[in-house]
């Protein structure tokens, strides 16, 4: 046919397009996968629906194993041997992976500690266990510098994770306390801190952190409450600014917050 003819032609390009084309049958992409040229190699790789045995010949060709590391049809325990890859660029691809297994996942996220990025793409990858994903979180916060970009201000404060609502509280509370500005300015918005949590917030050095507090929605229900709890304690006037009910003692009480978060 069109494609098998145009697979064997001697243009480059021509072959280049056809080893992109998504559907290239895969007895083309293995045809294509051994020419000469590496860029026709690394379009097969690139490939979605390139066979899993191409691809795990491809990562073996060192101008394609990055890209058979991304490519989600590449065999687990292929992406396996990759993870521990000596490039940091294949090991970041397997990290960024949805098709990467969760014990894989793990395994990279304490072989890499250290590697920020390679840290971020993991934290970024749905496949990462809750469990996981918490306790790397607070790990991140107690190397956090605040002088520094951190792994938690790349992630959660200048992307969009889908995760932050599946957390459990007391991971939320901690990242509520991060160091980086733009994590808390993050956490002022969300709606599952608790109450009391995020009336303390209001306390935050950054006033745009502050002003954050406004747009969230469990706020205004936290502060008409500690109002009434003020004012039947003999604290003045009914309705207060939440910066203002942060000052008052009553409002750090334990008690105080368990019947605010209600």
């Amino acid at each position: 046919d069109v494609l098998s003819s145009l697979a064997g032609s001697a243009k480059t390009i021509v072959r280049i397009i056809v080893a992109e084309n998504t559907t290239t049958p895969p007895s083309l992409l293995e045809q294509l996968s051994s020419d000469t040229n590496e860029d026709v190699r690394q379009r097969v790789a690139e490939n979605e629906h390139a066979p899993a045995a191409v691809l795990e010949t491809l990562a073996n060709d060192d101008s394609c194993r990055e890209l058979a590391a991304y490519n989600t049809n590449t065999p687990p325990h292929v992406l396996d041997i990759l993870s521990k890859d000596e490039d940091e660029e294949v090991r970041s691809a397997v990290a960024m992976n949805k098709s990467t297994p969760a014990h894989i996942l793990e395994a990279m996220l304490e072989a890499d500690e250290e590697n920020q990025v390679i840290v971020s793409n993991l934290l970024r990858n749905p496949n990462l266990s809750l469990d996981c994903l918490s306790n790397a979180i607070v790990k991140e916060l107690r190397r956090e510098d605040e002088d520094d970009r951190s792994v938690l201000q790349d992630v959660i404060a200048f992307d969009v994770v889908n995760w932050l609502s599946e957390l459990p509280v007391s991971t939320l509370v901690a990242l509520s306390h991060s160091s980086s500005i733009y994590v808390r300015r993050t956490m002022a918005t969300n709606s599952l801190l608790p109450a009391a949590r995020l009336i303390l917030m209001s306390r935050d050095s950054d006033n745009v952190a502050v002003k954050n507090l406004a747009h969230n929605p469990t706020i205004e229900m936290a502060v008409d409450k500690l109002s009434c709890l003020l004012t039947r304690s003999g604290v003045g006037r009914n309705k207060r600014p939440i910066a203002e009910i942060s000052t008052y003692p009553l409002a750090s009480n334990p008690t105080v917050q368990m019947a605010v978060d209600e």
